[in-house]
């Protein structure tokens, strides 16, 4: 039966699909999730997935944020976004990570991946039934579900949102192309000319507003042409100015992290990784983590120095970390003119002692893991050592190395157990969908027989 409002679909879902994890019968459902940074393109993709594969296919799905209920008020931009989408405050109809319990094993094993295209590994654990049935995403190409997942588009686009509305149907609710429109416009900078947006955003942007209650007088035709006509967009079109306003009432609530503390920085857009370490052996595998955060390190680090090294190092010990990657993106207003300034990036790299490290697992081509034996220590000065001169080395990132008096820190305030390095980053345009394959590759690099690295 089709639910009249999104509301009242996400609404229905939860309930019938906690109430069949309670009787045991969660594996009768898809779930589908975004990935565990919770950002909005992630939250909304997922939401349209399951709606597209429920309300148009019959196939029960349901959507799973990959955050704890307190945490969703940590996006801002994304409660502003329900808000446009008609939800209840507070979102109570979205199933977030702790509103369900289980031991052990997941309750459910068929699974649909938005906004990224692996599966992480609590899903899977000692769940050999486990399935993905369906990959949709726009970063890079882990290779798995090559054969399971029916759809599987990974595929460049400024959004995941724009691939998940090119598989909608001629009709969807307003609310719903309301909130994927809000996604796409958030992550293009409202289809910015020159910037993130491709054409494969441009139609489903162009789709998408004459879904919306919105009354358009720009054809779909117009949204949808490429660059440098689409440049020209702004001139004289209400839609584009709709477009506009709403970008920037999006990113305003984005960026407006000043009463955050460093705790919610760290965690607010964050991704982690489990990397396998062949240069140390086979069976060696740790956790890495990225955390986003639109905040400049000089204003951010001097605040509380002692707090913000504590308050990091608490944060990697609660993940257990052996490398966190602090990624900041930031323009500073001139005070006078109030004109933004230019677009600048830091980086700001740990790598610890003392975290947990897992046994080694060979992926299979599904993405399921095995375990291979028991691992090998870490040493840490080597993985710093290879972290660094790695990321130096980057010409997608095109770092260079900083004095940690210039951010109102010493590297000794960061304690003995951790090995820290700042950077100013040349290439702007890196964000952490770049930053993550290159981390990647240097962490995973395997030694040949006389030692020197090799891929």
């Amino acid at each position: 039966m089709t639910s009249s409002t999104l509301s009242q679909f996400l609404s229905s879902s939860k309930d019938r699909y906690l109430i069949d994890l309670r009787h045991g019968k969660g594996r009768k459902w898809t779930v589908v999730m975004g990935n565990e940074a919770g950002d909005l393109d992630s939250v909304a993709s997922a939401i349209a997935y399951a709606w597209i594969q429920s309300e148009t296919k019959q196939i029960p799905t349901v959507p799973l944020v990959q955050t704890k209920r307190a945490d969703l008020a940590l996006r801002p931009e994304n409660i502003y976004a329900f808000s446009l989408a008609e939800l209840q405050q507070g979102t109570p109809e979205l199933v977030c990570i702790d509103d369900m319990s289980w031991t052990g094993v997941f309750p459910s094993n068929t699974f649909a991946l938005v906004d990224h295209n692996r599966l992480l590994p609590q899903y899977e654990a000692d769940n050999p039934e486990a399935q993905v049935v369906a990959v949709v995403d726009h970063h890079e190409d882990e290779g798995f579900y090559t054969t399971s997942a029916k759809p599987r588009i990974v595929a460049p686009a400024g959004s995941c949102a724009s691939h998940v509305a090119g598989l909608s149907p001629p009709r969807i609710p307003a609310e719903l192309a309301t909130l994927l429109l809000s996604a796409i416009l958030i992550d293009t900078q409202g289809l910015k000319a020159g910037g993130k947006a491709l054409q494969v955003d441009r139609e489903a942007a162009a789709f998408l507003l004459t879904k919306t209650s919105l009354s358009s007088s720009l054809s779909s035709t117009e949204l949808s042409r490429p660059s440098p006509e689409s440049a020209t967009l702004a001139d004289n079109s209400a839609d584009v100015e709709f477009i506009q306003n709403r970008t920037k009432e999006l990113l305003k609530r984005k960026f407006d992290v000043s009463y955050f503390t460093t705790r919610d920085l760290l965690r607010r857009d964050y991704k982690q990784y489990h990397l396998n370490l062949p240069w140390v052996n086979s069976n060696t595998t740790i956790n890495a983590g990225l955390s986003t955060v639109p905040v400049d390190l000089k204003l951010w680090i001097p605040r509380d120095p002692k707090g913000f090294w504590s308050a990091t190092k608490q944060w990697m010990d609660e993940r257990q970390l052996y490398v966190l990657g602090i990624l900041t993106s930031f323009r500073h207003k001139n005070s006078e003119t109030g004109v933004q300034g230019k677009h600048k990036r830091q980086m700001l790299w740990v790598v610890r002692e003392g975290a947990e490290i897992y046994k080694a697992s060979e992926s299979t081509e599904d993405g399921s893991s095995v375990s291979t034996g028991e691992p090998s220590k870490v040493d840490v000065d080597q993985l710093a050592s290879k972290l660094w001169n790695g990321l130096e080395n980057s010409e997608v990132l095109q770092l260079k190395k900083c004095d940690f008096k210039k951010f109102g820190t010493r590297e000794k305030d960061a304690g003995t157990s951790m090995k820290v390095r700042i950077y100013k980053q040349g290439n702007t345009d890196a964000t952490r969908k770049a930053t993550a394959p290159v981390m990647r590759n240097i962490l995973e690099e395997q030694a040949d027989s006389e030692g020197e690295m090799e891929r």
